[in-house]
């Protein structure tokens, strides 16, 4: 086997590995992952078993090759090239003697016998076996190629770096049977469906607010939180003369992600704090039955690549606890 077998070979492995992690996934969890948008209600394990497959899917994607279009022949007509060679080789051979120049109907019976008898140790030869397996692979290949393309990928940086670290953070604050509402967008940001016009736009500037991530569930105190994280993107795309003269396309990208945490506290077990100052831009409404706090804040980027900071969201949970006090004293 020489090495460019062997590397084809390796590169099928990997596809199958990778098409069977993809085929672990439930209908719905295809269909999520292909419209490229997560929404349901499930457990905290439940959506960190098809997170993980989602970033494993992710990160473990095969590189893709260029195969070629595949231009030898079919095995069977390899069989026929040896056939009608061989044929030409004892027709040769056989024809040199006198005996068999006298007897046309037996030498053409002869050439026919040595040819077929002949075929056998052909197919059964390393030659063969080799030339068959190699046509095999790149068919497979070639299927196989086809459908990891196939599959939608999404930003794995998004679900290592932030989403998956975030459900760990919590999975020690939500009861293991509690629902948890999840929505995620993984589209281009940039896409129409995000598009809107704010009152007073800067000109040749696109905008567009993406609701990028909505966390709902009950914690182990009882109280129901939410957690949303918005992008508010603005895009400008603009053509700049450089020195040499030329006109050069030039991009600007400015992104604000915006965290917002409201948590709902039941006045059974939390009141408000008597003492302390709320933050600016905090909202706190109190009712009969329960007390409603909610907080915003927002970090500046120039890049959408850039991921949310879980920081972020811990800071805000901890302003929000701090403007309530539990009844058990």
């Amino acid at each position: 086997m020489n090495s460019k077998v062997k590397r084809l070979q390796n590169l099928s492995e990997k596809y199958e590995a990778y098409l069977s992690n993809y085929e672990a996934l439930t209908e719905s969890e295809r269909k999520e992952l292909k419209e490229r948008v997560l929404n349901g209600s499930k457990t905290l394990s439940e959506w960190q078993k098809q997170l993980e497959t989602y970033a494993a899917l992710g990160e473990n994607q095969p590189k893709t090759i260029t195969l070629h279009k595949d231009s030898s022949l079919p095995s069977g007509c390899v069989v026929v090239v040896f056939m009608i060679i061989m044929s030409f080789v004892f027709g040769i051979s056989l024809s040199l003697f006198p005996f068999f120049k006298e007897n046309s109907e037996l030498l053409g019976q002869v050439i026919v016998g040595g040819v077929l008898v002949s075929i056998i140790p052909f197919v059964l030869s390393n030659y063969f076996k080799g030339y068959v397996s190699n046509k095999k692979l790149h068919k497979i290949l070639a299927v196989q190629q086809k459908e990891v393309n196939g599959i939608a990928k999404i930003p794995t940086k998004d679900l290592t770096n932030f989403i998956m670290p975030l459900i760990q953070c919590f999975s020690e604050e939500i009861p293991k049977d509690a629902l948890v509402e999840l929505q995620i967008d993984f589209r281009d940001k940039k896409s129409n469906e995000f598009a809107y016009n704010p009152e007073n736009p800067i000109v040749d500037w696109k905008y567009y607010q993406v609701p990028w991530l909505i966390i709902k569930s009950r914690l182990v105190d009882n109280t129901l939180m939410q957690l949303k994280v918005d992008y508010m993107v603005r895009y400008r795309r603009y053509s700049k003369k450089g020195r040499s003269g030329k006109w050069k396309a030039k991009t600007k990208t400015k992104v604000r992600i915006v965290y917002e945490l409201t948590m709902q506290f039941s006045k059974k077990r939390y009141s408000l704090a008597k003492e302390g100052t709320t933050p600016a831009g905090m909202k706190i409404k109190e009712g009969d039955r329960k007390v409603v706090v909610r907080n915003k804040t927002f970090t500046k980027t120039s890049s959408l690549e850039t991921t949310p900071n879980t920081t972020q969201v811990l800071m805000l949970a901890k302003s929000v606890y701090s403007q309530v006090q539990s009844n058990k004293g």
